[in-house]
């Protein structure tokens, strides 16, 4: 059996809702009917892989929940005004960009860090700016020390466990023993190995084989070379 976990672009799309949703619950008051009343703004900065599928779908997702919310609620008086920034998939350009973002637009959160890596660097500026940010890294397991030691950090990803029992559970139904894993060489990737394998051998299933698939971009580029190098 070939298998490839997949659902990772769902469950963070789904997420963005939740989250910009919860943001704006927060930041929003209504305006109490008074024609005088002025609109604040709430700066909020997205850093995210734009040149990646997942980004573009994730910023996408974004700016469609905050026109549907502002359509069905024009009457708050403030609104959340977006600031992307491209972290070209490098976690020292998201760095730089919340930086940035913090620096010169003065942004009161930052949504991102779409690996663990940019997790880990966001997280300690978040702390020390005292600015929320609202990670979108794919695993819950927490790459910090003791709980809590980041309260302005919150990951806001569906626990993939769950994911993982209701595959090992699909496998249990069949009675198959031995599969074949297949995962996308990121750093999500290789950090669900491990659920992977623990969730198997409770169930008595063999992983006969492992293969790292190349990230989307990369195979591209492969492709690209590969066809360049042909002609």
């Amino acid at each position: 059996m070939y298998m490839e976990f997949q659902g990772k672009k769902q469950t963070i799309l789904c997420l963005s809702f939740v989250t910009l949703f919860s943001l704006l619950g927060l930041l929003c008051a209504e305006i109490d009917g008074s024609p005088n009343i002025v609109v604040e703004e709430v700066h909020v900065g997205v850093i995210l892989d734009m040149g990646s599928r997942e980004g573009k779908i994730i910023l996408s997702c974004i700016s469609t929940a905050l026109s549907d919310f502002y359509h069905l609620h024009n009457n708050y008086s403030t609104r959340v005004i977006l600031h992307t920034r491209d972290s070209k998939g490098k976690p020292l350009h998201a760095l730089s960009a919340a930086l940035n973002l913090l620096d010169k637009i003065k942004v009161e959160a930052i949504i991102g860090a779409q690996t663990r890596m940019e997790a880990n660097l966001l997280a300690e500026l978040g702390e020390e700016a005292k600015v929320p940010v609202l990670s979108l890294s794919g695993l819950r397991t927490s790459p910090f020390g003791a709980p809590g030691e980041y309260p302005f950090f919150v990951e806001i990803t569906q626990d993939e466990t769950s994911q993982v029992k209701a595959t090992s559970g699909l496998i249990e139904m069949f009675k198959w023993r031995d599969v074949i894993l297949l995962y996308e060489n990121t750093d999500y990737g290789r950090d669900i190995i491990p659920i992977f394998i623990n969730s198997f051998e409770e169930a008595n299933v063999t992983i006969v084989y492992k293969f790292a698939l190349l990230p989307p971009q990369q195979m591209n580029r492969s492709l690209k070379s590969s066809a360049t190098s042909r002609s």
